[in-house]
């Protein structure tokens, strides 16, 4: 119990000063903020050697994997989504990966930091949107999200029920883990137009 309050008070306190926070480049994940330039936490060889992992429809952006980049407080993973094309590396998502040892704590986890959210947000300039659907990778595992949408963009919270079909043969990535990210609204426009 004492493990989970303070994996919950890191995973809060990781996103500065969410009470007055009025624009999503305010929020963070690990120091990096949307609309960083990925130079000012890794050099250019590095980034550009790193594991990338593009949409099923378009490859305007990349998901880079900054797992053995960069070194990481709060979550066990960092991943982060750049366009293709940009030289200047700048940040459109910033997505950590916390693990957990079974699906329900997964979802207590999440539903204990939204709580907390919804409590440190006191103004009106958001919606929360929480839903269950399958995922791309396979449709037999749920994903399960709690979505705090500004207009600049998002701060999502969610952990996946990964089918056992899943689990056997990838192992890995497909642990029960919470998600938490942060993405701006050109972002998120990619990923309701283009990206599934």
């Amino acid at each position: 119990m004492i493990k989970r309050f303070l994996i919950i008070l890191v995973l809060i306190f990781n996103l500065p000063n969410l009470s007055i926070a009025d624009d999503i480049r305010d929020f963070q994940i690990e120091g990096m903020s949307i609309g960083d330039s990925l130079l000012n936490y890794i050099n250019k060889d590095d980034i550009d050697n790193a594991p990338v992992k593009f949409y099923p429809k378009s490859k305007e952006f990349k998901q880079t994997d900054l797992e053995h980049l960069i070194k990481t407080e709060t979550y066990d993973a960092i991943a982060v989504a750049l366009r293709t094309d940009d030289a200047n590396y700048i940040i459109h998502e910033i997505k950590g990966f916390k693990r957990s040892s079974s699906h329900e704590e997964c979802l207590n986890s999440r539903d204990e930091i939204v709580d907390e959210l919804k409590n440190l947000f006191k103004n009106d300039d958001y919606k929360i949107n929480s839903y269950e659907r399958e995922t791309w990778e396979d449709k037999d595992s749920i994903y399960k999200s709690v979505d705090f949408l500004f207009e600049s963009g998002s701060v999502r919270l969610y952990c996946i029920n990964w089918s056992k079909e899943i689990r056997e043969s990838m192992g890995g990535f497909y642990d029960d883990s919470l998600t938490v990210i942060i993405y701006d609204s050109e972002f998120l426009s990619f990923l309701k137009t283009n990206a599934f």
